[in-house]
């Protein structure tokens, strides 16, 4: 794999570990995941779709709370940080270097 694409994903973990200590919000996570994987070059379709899949709950959830501007409630949060860990996990699993995962 590319050192190009190991340094996106190293930025991929370093905005969800931010979101996870609460350094940063929703709303920047879900944006900077998405520039992240656009510039990602030649990762195969399957990987691609399934971090689509989680990162659109995040998208989901973040449409919700703009709409309805309220909080998000027990079971919105929960969702989020299951979707959260989900590509936590897959980002960590294309990082080659060990020394890379906390």
């Amino acid at each position: 794999m590319s050192e190009y694409n190991q340094r996106q994903y190293r930025l991929m973990l370093d905005e969800i570990n931010r979101y996870e200590r609460e350094k940063v919000n929703l709303d920047r996570l879900v944006n900077a995941l998405e520039g992240l994987l656009n510039v990602l070059e030649r990762v195969p379709e399957s990987w691609r779709i399934a971090f689509l899949s989680e990162w659109g709950k995040l998208e989901d959830a973040r449409a919700v709370a703009k709409f309805q501007q309220t909080e998000p409630n027990d079971e919105s949060i929960r969702r989020t940080l299951e979707a959260v860990s989900r590509l936590k996990l897959m980002v960590l699993n294309e990082m080659e270097d060990v020394h890379d995962r906390p």
